[in-house]
């Protein structure tokens, strides 16, 4: 079991794990395909960025 996680904290940090912009980062949020991800309390914004990149592989995968 891995329990050494990685994460990125708000819209800026998964601007930054995508390599996009921040207003493309806020469309992949609220898209939805990452909702497992992401831990929001308030503006308080905390993303699992392993999770997120196997969920957006997922879905990339599904599409095809």
């Amino acid at each position: 079991m891995n329990t050494n996680r990685n994460y990125v904290y708000g819209i800026r940090g998964l601007a930054s794990l995508f390599n996009c912009s921040e207003s493309t980062a806020n469309r992949i949020k609220k898209s939805g395909v990452i909702d497992e991800a992401i831990s929001q309390t308030g503006k308080k914004i905390v993303i699992d960025a392993d999770l997120a990149f196997g969920l957006c592989k997922i879905k990339k995968t599904a599409k095809l």
